[in-house]
């Protein structure tokens, strides 16, 4: 299972990165403003799909980022 994020308003990559390497130490920039990275491992520690990207929504936005989460059974 992995999830993408997209910045939809630029900001500085360190912190999408930051906001990624939070939930994953294997962060991949698919592209500009966009990382993806797995979050299998989490479905132990914090619960269901819909529960882990409430919680990578709420770390981006005590970061003040602007951004689009996809959650995906592949890459």
């Amino acid at each position: 299972m992995y999830a993408c994020i997209h910045l939809t308003v630029p900001a500085a990559a360190s912190l999408l990165l930051d906001l990624a390497h939070e939930f994953s130490p294997a962060v991949e920039e698919a592209a500009q403003h966009t990382v993806v990275f797995s979050i299998a491992p989490l479905r132990k520690l914090i619960g269901s799909p819909h529960q882990i990207a409430s919680e990578i929504c709420r770390a981006g936005y005590e970061r003040k980022l602007q951004a689009s989460l996809a959650i995906a059974a592949n890459p």
